[in-house]
């Protein structure tokens, strides 16, 4: 796509948002065998935390600036930092990632096909 293509316009429905988060397995080899896996900690809230999000970059260029209106109408986001990654295949550079440690409190990865 040039830069004088039109792109199509990505809308995020109003309604709840919800929290996806995979079924993890019961751990059946080593240490804490028998305990099952659960959830990571949520925040009751996004106001005041400082947003990271991790993009491969492999979904619609509009999704993620429409996904972050999105909750920036829903809440009081302190900063955001926002991470591109290079390629779908490989992590984020370091540096970002560093950047992601230090200062998010809550994340968002993106991604898509």
């Amino acid at each position: 796509m040039n830069n004088d293509e039109v792109r199509p316009m990505v809308t995020v429905a109003e309604g709840p948002l919800r929290v996806l988060s995979p079924s993890s397995p019961t751990l059946t080899e080593g240490p804490g065998a028998t305990a099952p896996r659960g959830l990571a900690p949520r925040l009751a809230s996004l106001d005041g935390v400082v947003l990271a999000i991790v993009d491969n970059g492999f979904n619609s260029p509009n999704l993620p600036t429409a996904i972050l209106r999105r909750l920036q109408r829903e809440a009081e986001v302190a900063d955001v930092v926002w991470v591109k990654k290079d390629s779908v295949s490989v992590p984020a550079r370091p540096e970002d990632w560093e950047e992601v440690v230090n200062r998010a409190t809550a994340g968002l990865a993106l991604y898509g096909g």
